[in-house]
């Protein structure tokens, strides 16, 4: 026995370094939190500056598509690209590097004289978003689970609530368009910050037993298991839940107000309560649910979302308004289950290049989907309702064909020596 004994004594220090490793992790999820609610902050704010913006640099109502349209150019190839440099550099550098990025798009905003600097900041606001997004969700995809998933995704809620907020306070009391930006900029820096500290901290790539078979370095292999089904059907389920979200939020006035005839407080009180429902219900979620499997949230996500776009097309007796706030609690799980369910599909070692293809994907949806149900509704706002419920049909038969092709990669064969 004694030699058995002095074999394990050359693995103490390595035992004291995961202990180190997993005593830095509640910091890293903290930093996470904050770093949602740095990413919501000012993409909510827009809406809330715009019209100071466009009078303060006469600038036309339709700019705003420049900066939106900017946003979105960056933010594509950064996600897409952001699995690779993981791979490279590390998680930690990556999103610190992103965080730097993130301070120059916010100086431009709070010091730009011109509107092309303000179109140069959206640009470098996505690149930034881009890297930061799918990061952190790889991140608590592969290591933290549906607990911190649905706090993380609850945080960006909270900035995405506060950010205008502060804004209309700001405004309120007379004061400059720019500020807001001046707070935010403070906060990416404290990011930056804190990235920089626990770079080290944020595991960049899985550990050897948690690489499924299926996973290479190769890029051409790689490649290859992107191409796959269960890659090209989990994109696909994050096109498809984009577009519903995010058609349901932005069409959900118009459907009330010149659609049905509802008056426009109580409509942006009804619209409000959709956005708030998915707060809350992640919220809710990150409290209570650290022993719900991803697979119960998604299954109950998706019929509560079946049920309630039923009821939004319906509208019986006048009470499809209720059918929004039910469908921001039932969508509330879905994405980041979407998110928690991918390495157990594709494997540890391919997860952050996936999230990153999944994200970039999601960002397509969520505005070419509402803007194809806003085209067919042109005519007809009614077809809102069935347009919704079609895409939860949608969703439902791509989960359920997930579901039957794909394995937990733990539970996969593993090649041999």
């Amino acid at each position: 026995m004694a030699p058995a004994r002095g074999r394990h004594r050359p693995r103490k220090p390595q035992t004291g370094s995961v202990r180190t490793r997993r005593a830095a992790v509640p910091a890293v999820v903290w930093i996470g939190f904050a770093a949602f609610i740095g990413l919501g902050l000012p993409e909510a704010t827009l809406g809330v500056t715009w019209p100071s913006i466009r009078s303060e640099m006469d600038r036309p109502l339709s700019a705003l598509g420049l900066l939106l349209g900017s946003l979105t150019v960056g933010y594509l190839p950064a996600s897409v690209l952001s699995g690779r440099i993981v791979s490279r550099v590390g998680a930690g550098r990556m999103l610190a590097g992103a965080s730097a990025v993130y301070v120059a798009s916010l100086s431009l905003y709070l010091f730009g004289p011109t509107f092309p600097f303000l179109v140069l900041g959206s640009l470098l606001g996505g690149v930034a978003a881009g890297a930061i997004d799918p990061g952190i969700n790889a991140h608590f995809a592969v290591h933290h689970g549906t607990r911190a998933m649905n706090l993380l995704h609850a945080s960006f809620g909270i900035g995405a609530t506060g950010g205008p907020f502060i804004a209309t306070v700001v405004l309120d009391a007379g004061g400059s368009w720019r500020i807001p930006y001046a707070v935010y900029l403070l906060v990416q820096a404290g990011l930056l910050l804190a990235f920089l500290v626990t770079r080290d901290d944020w595991m960049a790539r899985p550990q050897e037993d948690d690489v499924d078979v299926v996973s290479t370095t190769a890029d051409g292999q790689l490649r290859h298991g992107l191409a796959s089904p269960v890659v090209v059907l989990s994109v696909l389920s994050f096109f498809v839940y984009t577009g519903l979200e995010v058609g349901a939020g932005v069409l959900a006035f118009s459907l009330l107000t010149e659609g049905r005839g509802m008056e426009d407080r109580a409509a942006g009180l009804w619209a409000t309560s959709f956005w708030a429902g998915v707060t809350a219900g992640r919220a809710l979620l990150g409290v209570v649910g650290r022993d719900l499997r991803a697979e119960t949230v998604m299954t109950g996500g998706i019929v509560g979302a079946l049920v309630s776009t039923a009821l939004i097309w319906v509208d019986p007796g006048g009470a499809g308004a209720v059918g929004f706030p039910l469908l921001g609690l039932s969508l509330a799980g879905v994405f980041p289950s979407l998110v928690l369910l991918t390495p157990r599909r594709v494997g540890a070692a391919r997860t952050a290049d996936v999230v990153g293809l999944q994200f970039s994907v999601a960002a397509i949806g969520a505005s070419g989907l509402p803007a194809a149900i806003g085209v067919l509704a042109e005519a007809d706002l009614e077809r809102v309702g069935p347009s919704l419920l079609a895409l939860a049909v949608v969703l439902a038969v791509l989960d359920g064909t997930l579901r039957r092709i794909s394995r937990p990669a733990a539970a996969r064969p593993r090649g041999g020596g």
